[in-house]
């Protein structure tokens, strides 16, 4: 889950900045949550979470909308191994 997170982090969609009350999403390429195909995308003032997850490939929307701490929680208890 470690590298899922920084993969977030790395496109500047999942900020730790993240307001607490933000809706935010966990989004996958494939149907899977691992760290290749996952990522949490926040609404945000250039687009809604749901669309950047659409815009950066991530389409299958898994979970939300949610905190961005529940969505970490919930990325973490359904990683795919």
């Amino acid at each position: 889950m470690r590298q899922f997170l920084i993969a977030a982090m790395a496109l500047g969609l999942a900020a730790g900045a993240a307001d607490a009350q933000q809706r935010c999403y966990v989004g996958s390429k494939n149907g899977r949550v691992d760290a290749n195909n996952a990522l949490i995308a926040c609404d945000q003032v250039r687009g809604g979470g749901q669309n950047i997850l659409v815009e950066k490939g991530y389409g299958i929307i898994k979970y939300g909308p949610d905190t961005y701490d529940n969505c970490v929680l919930w990325a973490q208890q359904n990683e795919d191994n």
